[in-house]
């Protein structure tokens, strides 16, 4: 009786074993699962004409899985947009651009930001050439 009882016991261990293992492998299938699928959504980002949507893909890849792959096909989708000039920052806490409107030899932008003021820049420079006054103010 205590062969089968030592056993029996014998054969649960190894049961409890498999089944930590096989939840072990199940995890890493699922990560593994999920890198490949944010490496499809970065491959299609790099390829897709349009702008918009390849920036969508590009984010959405990093979103599945942040790493410096899927960053750097970021940077590519980025750098394959011809229109894309400069990046624009309002160095005002809590305020941010709302809206941009681009000249058409894209040297300048006006930008409305989220305080409702409107600034022009010049692109080339990267400076601001001018803004909305303040309402203590005048024009």
């Amino acid at each position: 009786m205590s062969w089968v009882s030592a056993g029996a016991a014998g054969l649960a261990i190894v049961a409890v074993a498999a089944s930590f293992i096989a939840g072990f492998q199940a995890n890493l299938a699922g990560e593994r699962a999920t890198v490949a699928e944010a490496r499809r959504v970065a491959a299609l980002a790099v390829e897709e004409p349009n702008f918009d949507r390849a920036l969508l893909l590009a984010v959405e890849a990093i979103q599945l899985w942040d790493s410096s792959e899927t960053r750097v096909n970021l940077v590519r989708v980025f750098s394959s947009a011809a229109r894309v000039t400069s990046v624009i920052r309002i160095r005002e806490d809590g305020v941010a651009p709302a809206s941009m409107s681009l000249s058409d030899n894209g040297t300048r932008a006006s930008v409305i930001d989220s305080d409702d003021d409107v600034r022009l820049l010049d692109l080339d420079n990267r400076s601001q050439l001018g803004s909305t006054p303040r309402p203590e103010e005048s024009w």
